[in-house]
């Protein structure tokens, strides 16, 4: 099941109306959390947003995805108190990976928005949301049901493997 959900996740930009139960998102960040971190630092926090307001704020500052989702999720990444600060970037990408492939299980569509490390995408979340210095917000995870029916088809990809060295 597990490669069968990894060949339909897609990134979904189109969203119905309906929506996202408490029950699903908590499942979303139940599987965000069960990613494997270094030293099991769990370097991750998580703001939820559902509020129409404050998705069209985001969405006016960074990306119009926000304002079309039902709801966000703003992955942030803690400064402190980490065992490991280098591979920090690592954990959170996996935690991301997973709550993006729970909800393909979920039949809920989502988009990556990418944040990190990058001033002009992080301060307008930082002032926004009222993220502590603390904090850095990693990405946005914006989630709604499809609005086009094949949105989770496979498509095809290509392996390219080098074996013992890299032969061009």
């Amino acid at each position: 099941i597990v490669m069968e959900l990894l060949k339909k996740r897609r990134s979904v930009r189109e969203f119905t109306n309906q929506e996202i139960k408490d029950s699903d998102i908590q499942k979303i960040l139940e599987a965000g959390v069960a990613a494997p971190s270094a030293k099991n630092q769990q370097p991750w926090e998580f703001i939820v947003i559902k509020d129409r307001n404050v998705l069209n704020k985001l969405s006016e500052n960074l990306s119009p995805l926000y304002a079309k989702s039902k709801v966000t999720i703003i992955l942030c990444m803690r400064k402190e108190g980490l065992f490991s600060a280098t591979r920090a970037v690592q954990d959170m990408s996996a935690c991301m990976q997973n709550m993006m492939l729970e909800a393909t299980h979920l039949n809920i569509g989502s988009c990556w928005i990418g944040t990190y490390p990058d001033p002009a995408r992080m301060n307008p979340l930082i002032e926004t949301l009222n993220i502590p210095e603390t904090l850095d917000p990693f990405c946005g995870l914006v989630l709604g049901y499809p609005a086009k029916e094949d949105v989770f088809k496979e498509v095809e990809r290509k392996i390219i493997v080098h074996n013992n060295t890299y032969n061009a």
